[in-house]
């Protein structure tokens, strides 16, 4: 009679290997989830950097501004609807304009692309006139989320300095 008995007996290495696949299938999805976190948090990030640059870039062009195109200023609104965009006097570099592309959703700055994924564009005003005391601009910006088509809105107020 053997006494003697080394080893693991067939079920015993089974019931580890389920085990083990177990806590291996757990552990992927939780890699898994911290990837899929991370790659949302990475466009999170490139989408408000994107919309900040843009948002300051538009800030200092109105500021700069020293006159406006008459027949873009309508019920409070500055037109910016592709074909006619906004043109303005800038003190920096004269006659400048901000052009919006609902299809291509890009903002331009003088022919030069200045933000993509851009899902709506508005500037409005309070006061239609802005030669008066009080003007102050509001430009909203609507940033697209590809990944998860979502829309982000930011905004910003703008007080020129230049308008007589």
């Amino acid at each position: 009679m053997i006494t003697d008995r080394r080893g693991f007996t067939l079920i015993e290495v089974i019931s580890v290997l389920v085990l083990m696949g177990i806590v291996f299938s757990v552990a992927g999805m939780g890699i898994v989830t911290g990837v899929q976190g991370y790659l949302l948090a990475r466009e999170n990030a490139v989408v408000a950097q994107k919309a900040q640059l843009a948002l300051s870039r538009l800030t200092r062009e109105l500021q700069d501004a020293y006159s406006y195109d008459g027949q873009n200023l309508h019920d409070g609104y500055l037109g910016v609807d592709s074909p006619t965009p906004l043109n303005y006097g800038n003190i920096r570099k004269g006659n400048a304009k901000i052009e919006y592309f609902p299809a291509d959703g890009i903002i331009k700055i003088d022919d030069f692309a200045l933000v993509d994924q851009v899902g709506d564009f508005t500037m409005f005003n309070e006061i239609p006139d802005l030669t008066k005391p009080g003007r102050l601009i509001t430009v909203r910006l609507t940033m697209v989320q590809q990944s998860v088509n979502a829309s982000v809105v930011f905004e910003t107020s703008v007080q020129p300095r230049n308008i007589f």
